[in-house]
């Protein structure tokens, strides 16, 4: 991104400054310095709007509905979100939903609050607030997310190994798909763990 950004002043700043030297300070050195510039910027565009064509045809997969739908490409996270919202329709709307290991789009497009809004926070602090507002509703969404350990999320050594082992003594599964999961909130009192 800002490569990018230092590599379109130092175009700009050779379109305005070096192309006018090179071709003279006379009315045809002008023109042809104008006519270089306005090249460079329209093949700049028109490229780029080509790679902006070709990567919104490629997303076809439909997520959310009505005012709230858009598009994203084919793949299972997409597919998992879908499962989620369709099976989170039947929750109550009072009701909380937390969905690991990331889902604020999946909080927002069901229109259901999560008791932590941050999950950067560190693993114990979460499980201390996940305690105190232990969520009516969690869904587990399988997907490969890099920036939350990959595919170990939850395993043991892994993060997310300390909230896994209380939700498995917390909730049982209302629903499943693969590897995705919609659990509900045991109606015993809630154990903290180890």
């Amino acid at each position: 991104f800002y490569q990018a950004a230092l590599a379109g002043m130092v175009i700009a700043a050779t379109i305005v400054s070096e192309i006018p030297r090179w071709c003279g300070s006379g009315t045809w050195g002008r023109r042809l310095a104008s006519g270089a510039g306005i090249l460079i910027l329209a093949t700049g565009c028109f490229s780029i709007a080509a790679q902006s064509r070709r990567n919104q045809l490629a997303q076809t997969q439909a997520i959310g509905s009505g005012m709230d739908r858009f598009y994203s490409y084919p793949d299972e996270t997409s597919s998992e979100i879908n499962w989620a919202l369709e099976n989170l329709r039947s929750v109550p709307p009072k009701a909380t939903v937390l969905v690991l290991p990331a889902g604020v789009m999946v909080n927002y497009l069901s229109r259901h609050v999560s008791p932590i809004p941050d999950m950067a926070l560190d693993e114990k602090e979460c499980l201390a607030k996940l305690a105190q507002a232990p969520p009516d509703y969690v869904v587990l969404l399988s997907s490969n997310l890099p920036e939350f350990g990959g595919s170990g999320f939850g395993a043991e050594g892994h993060r997310g190994y300390l909230i896994f082992q209380w939700l498995r003594a917390n909730y049982s599964i209302a629903a499943q798909a693969k590897k995705t999961f919609l659990l509900r909130r045991n109606p015993a009192k809630i154990v903290m763990g180890k």
